[in-house]
């Protein structure tokens, strides 16, 4: 068995295919993904589920992926593994409170990588 196939992942992204598309790869290796369309349901996710990891984009409507993630440290403390997805790669894009940042468009194995050192 592998280390992830235990794993529930809970991933926010605004734009559905590339949440699908990440979601639908992910799927095959881990235990379960929740999907959320922005950080609103993201955050009630992470909350309901308690997952293993938590993936983000940032750029999302009603609640960002940065205050998603202000929310979880505020909540979960600092051991809640979270990995941003971004298009962005600059200073108003970044925050060290994320474990690992990652950039469109996505390496796919390189992201399952990421989860698996992460945890």
């Amino acid at each position: 068995m592998n280390q992830l196939e235990s794993k529930v992942v809970v991933y926010a992204e605004d734009d559905e295919l590339v949440r699908s598309a990440i979601a639908h790869y992910l799927q095959r290796r881990v235990k379960v993904v929740r999907e959320a369309g922005n950080g609103e349901e993201g955050l009630a996710l992470t909350r309901e589920y308690n997952p293993d990891v938590v993936i983000t984009d940032l750029e999302m409507p009603i609640m960002n992926g940065m205050e998603m993630i202000k929310k979880i440290r505020e909540e979960f403390g600092p051991d809640k593994p979270i990995i941003i997805i971004t298009g962005y790669n600059d200073k108003e894009h970044y925050t060290e409170e994320a474990n690992a940042i990652l950039y469109k468009p996505i390496d796919l194995d390189l992201l399952v990588e990421t989860i698996e050192k992460l945890l």
